[in-house]
């Protein structure tokens, strides 16, 4: 049985950067807030234009029924609806072992944030002052609190390895100090499922791409791509329509109730929404 060497601090932050960026080109639509804007005038239009009340206009804008199915096939591929289910089941499951981590490094980090103060105020509660600085000094030594991210990975390990040197230290007080961490709640229980998380975290082999996730993130990029050509081709369509529509005797009130109106776009698609 060969055992793991742990990953170089580099190596781990690469990785969480990279497993960063992958689950954005996963979960992101390569469309901005004015794209989605301008699909949601369309929705409107779309559901609207078939009123008996735009018959006159639609024929003097020449617009058929064989122009408002083109446009609503258009508008669903836009709208990514060309994507097929089975694409959304691989996002859920390529993105499992990202969050996975994120979750792992995340519950590292509560514990340092809630155990490396506490420690050292119950040392120095119990240790007598003439020993405090010495005791504190050496224990807390090249052990200090990180910021959330790969680092807790070292440095939680280092911090549960010598509290349970406390229980076999021979330097005075060090038991006292291990038996009031139990008292205030850092049991062996508590001890052991944070060991079980670095191993989870430690058992990734952080050299070698998590497998599909290669794959996950060219699947994203294909379709955020296909997506864009989608929607630049129904742009240029509900653009002309737009116009159509304006140019032949649309009043005020139709183009409003049509989404064709500018003044009514913010109304549609709020700032900040």
């Amino acid at each position: 049985m060969s055992v793991r060497r742990g990953p170089d601090i580099s190596e781990v932050e690469a990785g969480a950067v990279l497993t960063s960026i992958a689950e954005e080109f996963v979960r992101k639509v390569a469309l901005d807030n004015k794209a989605r804007a301008l699909l949601s005038r369309a929705a409107r239009f779309l559901a609207m234009v078939p009123s008996p009340m735009f018959g006159l206009l639609c024929r003097r804008a020449g617009y058929r029924d064989k122009d408002h199915e083109q446009l609503w096939d258009l508008y669903r591929k836009a709208s990514g609806g060309f994507r097929p289910l089975e694409h959304f089941f691989g996002q859920v499951t390529d993105a499992q072992p990202y969050g996975a981590m994120r979750s792992w490094l995340a519950e590292l980090d509560a514990f340092e944030n809630t155990w490396l103060p506490r420690t050292r105020v119950i040392m120095q509660r119990v240790v007598p002052r003439d020993r405090r600085a010495r005791f504190v000094g050496a224990f807390f030594s090249a052990l200090e609190q990180q910021p959330r991210g790969p680092r807790v990975m070292f440095s939680v390990p280092l911090l549960l390895d010598r509290i349970r040197q406390l229980r076999t230290s021979t330097e005075p007080f060090a038991r006292d100090v291990a038996e009031a961490l139990e008292e205030r709640g850092l049991t062996p229980e508590l001890l052991a499922r944070v060991d079980d998380v670095i191993a989870q975290v430690q058992g990734r082999d952080f050299g070698t791409e998590v497998p599909g996730s290669r794959e996950a993130t060219a699947r994203a990029v294909t379709a955020q791509r296909e997506l864009r050509a989608h929607f630049e081709v129904f742009r240029d369509v509900f653009r002309e329509w737009s116009t159509m529509f304006r140019t032949a005797g649309a009043t005020s009130t139709q183009l409003v109730l049509l989404g064709l109106s500018q003044s009514v776009a913010s109304r549609v698609e709020p700032e900040g929404s």
